[in-house]
């Protein structure tokens, strides 16, 4: 009796096995890179790239989050930075960089340098405070034992 039940079970978890897709199968389309990365490249190309010497296809994001509504990370295009360690006081805080590349701050399709957005009111001294906290998690080692 378990044979005539096991048989016809094992032929319909064969067919309908067959019949499922997985994954991103038949998609021919990629996906759309997430709102914060769209808006952040859009701007700094706006903004920062008024020489035509790159398209928002050369650049890329680093994204730290969102705080109080500000998007922030770093951009990168096709140019280098100097490595050089700088720091910048922000506030009551200070960040170190490992090169002259700076945050930046995207709100409502306009780019601002992060120190920038705190002096415009973006972002308060807790959301300045916020940022720092995850970017000592990401570079930990331009802050020593200072954690």
């Amino acid at each position: 009796m378990k044979q005539i039940i096991v048989i016809p079970l094992m032929v319909l978890s064969i067919l309908l096995a067959g019949c499922m897709t997985f994954g991103n199968a038949g998609e021919s389309e990629p996906k759309s890179p997430p709102a914060y990365e769209q808006e952040m490249k859009e701007a700094y190309q706006r903004q920062f790239v008024t020489d035509g010497s790159c398209t928002e296809k050369d650049l890329s994001v680093d994204y730290y989050g969102t705080y109080e509504g500000v998007y922030i990370g770093f951009v990168n295009g096709p140019w280098e930075y100097p490595a050089v360690v700088e720091r910048e006081t922000i506030g009551e805080t200070e960040f170190v960089y490992a090169s002259s590349q700076r945050l930046m701050a995207c709100k409502d399709g306009q780019m601002l340098p992060l120190k920038d957005a705190y002096t415009s009111g973006w972002l308060t001294d807790d959301g300045i405070k916020d940022v720092l906290a995850y970017y000592k998690t990401q570079k930990p080692s331009l802050f020593g034992d200072d954690k």
